[in-house]
C-alpha cells in the first residue's frame, strides 16, 4: 500500500523537530558552559594565586592586582552568560552572549598566565566547544571579540596578550589567522551538522506522518476488527460456559444415572438371590410333588386294586347270591315235599 504524504504537512512537523532538536543540542551546549564558566572562573582564581606573582614579580608571593582581576573580571564575564543561562536558556541571545564571556574568559586566563603562548590554545578549545551549538553565528562572535582582543591589547599592552613588551603590529593577524582558519572547518562542520539534523527531522516527520496514516487507514480498522473478534471472543466464551454448565448438569445427570444403575445393579442381584432361593424352593416343591405324584401313582395303583379286588368280592357275593336263592329254593321244595 503506498501513502501520499502532503508535503506541507512534511515540512511543517519536519521544522517542528528541527526546532525541537536544536533547542535539546542548546540546551545541553548551554549546562556544559555553565559548568565550564564556573571551572574557569576558579582555575583563573588558582593561577592568578599560585602563578600570575611568580610569572610577574619573580619568587614574591603576596596578594597581588592578578588575583583581584580574576575574581572580579572573572565573575563579570562569566557572571552574566550564567544568569542567562539560567533565566533564558536555549536562546539564541544567550548563546552569542556565552561566545562573548567564553572570549573574554580566554583573553583573562591569558593575562593571568603572562601571555603565554600554550595558554592561547584554549582559545581553540573554546571554539570546539562553541561548535557544539551548530550555529555558525557564534563562531564568528567569538572570533571577533578575540580579534578585536588581540587587535586592541596587542597594540597598548602586549605584554598582556603575548608576553612581551615589544610591540609588533601585525603579530595579532597571525593569530587571529589561525582562529579564523578553524573557523572554517568548524562553520563547514556546523552547516553540514544542521543539514543533517534537518534531514533527520525531515525522515523523522516522513515517518511519524506515515504512521500516522497507516494507523487511520490500518490499524483503527484492525482495532474494529479486533473490537468485534473481542466481542466474538466473549460470546464464545459465554457459550462455552453455558456448555460447560450443561456439561456439569449432564455430568450430574449421568451420575445420578450411575447411582441409580447401581441401586438397580443391587436390587436386580437381591431379586436375583431371590430368585434363586425361589427356584431352590420351587426346585424342592417340585421334588416334593413328584413324590406326591408317585404317591398318588401309587394309591391310585392301590385303589385300582382294591376296586379289582372289590369288584371280584361283589361278583363272588353275587354268586353267593345265586347259590343262596337255589338253597332258599331248594329248601321251599324240599318243605313243600315235607
Amino acid at each position: 500500500m503506498r501513502i501520499h504524504l502532503p508535503d506541507t504537512e512534511v515540512a511543517e512537523r519536519s521544522r517542528q523537530l528541527f526546532q525541537a532538536q536544536s533547542l535539546s543540542s542548546s540546551l545541553r551546549t548551554d549546562r556544559t558552559f555553565l559548568v565550564l564558566m564556573v571551572l574557569q572562573w576558579l582555575g583563573g582564581i588558582a593561577a592568578a594565586v599560585f602563578l600570575s606573582p611568580r610569572a610577574w614579580a619573580g619568587l614574591q608571593s603576596a596578594v597581588h592586582f592578578h588575583v583581584w582581576a580574576a575574581v572580579g573580571l572573572g565573575l563579570l564575564f562569566g557572571g552574566l552568560p550564567v544568569v542567562l543561562m539560567l533565566t533564558h536558556p536555549g536562546r539564541a541571545s544567550t548563546r552569542h552572549v556565552i561566545a562573548v564571556g567564553q572570549a573574554l574568559m580566554s583573553g583573562l586566563l591569558i593575562h593571568l598566565m603572562g601571555g603565554r603562548v600554550e595558554t592561547h590554545f584554549h582559545i581553540f578549545g573554546s571554539l570546539a566547544l562553541l561548535a557544539m551549538y551548530r550555529d555558525w553565528r557564534v563562531l564568528l562572535t567569538f572570533s571577533g571579540v578575540v580579534a578585536a582582543d588581540h587587535l586592541l591589547r596587542g597594540a597598548f599592552w602586549p605584554e598582556s596578550i603575548f608576553g612581551t613588551q615589544a610591540h609588533e603590529t601585525w603579530r595579532w593577524l597571525e593569530h587571529v589567522a589561525w582562529v579564523v582558519f578553524e573557523d572554517l572547518f568548524l562553520i563547514v562542520s556546523c552547516v553540514q551538522a544542521r543539514r543533517d539534523l534537518r534531514a533527520a527531522a525531515e525522515r523523522e516527520a516522513q515517518l511519524e506522518l506515515s504512521r500516522e496514516a497507516v494507523e487511520a487507514r490500518v490499524v483503527q480498522p484492525l482495532v474494529g476488527s479486533v473490537a468485534a473478534l473481542r466481542d466474538s471472543v466473549l460470546t464464545l466464551t459465554g457459550s462455552t460456559k453455558d456448555q460447560h454448565e450443561d456439561l456439569a448438569r449432564q455430568a450430574r445427570a449421568l451420575q445420578e444415572t450411575q447411582v441409580t444403575a447401581e441401586q438397580i445393579r443391587q436390587t436386580s442381584l437381591a431379586a436375583s438371590e431371590q430368585a434363586a432361593r425361589v427356584l431352590r424352593s420351587t426346585e424342592e416343591a417340585g421334588d416334593v410333588g413328584a413324590a406326591v405324584e408317585d404317591a398318588i401313582a401309587r394309591s391310585v395303583e392301590g385303589l385300582a386294586d382294591i376296586r379289582a379286588q372289590v369288584e371280584d368280592l361283589s361278583e363272588r357275593i353275587q354268586g353267593l347270591a345265586a347259590y343262596t336263592e337255589k338253597i332258599a329254593g331248594i329248601t321251599r321244595t324240599v318243605q313243600d315235599l315235607a
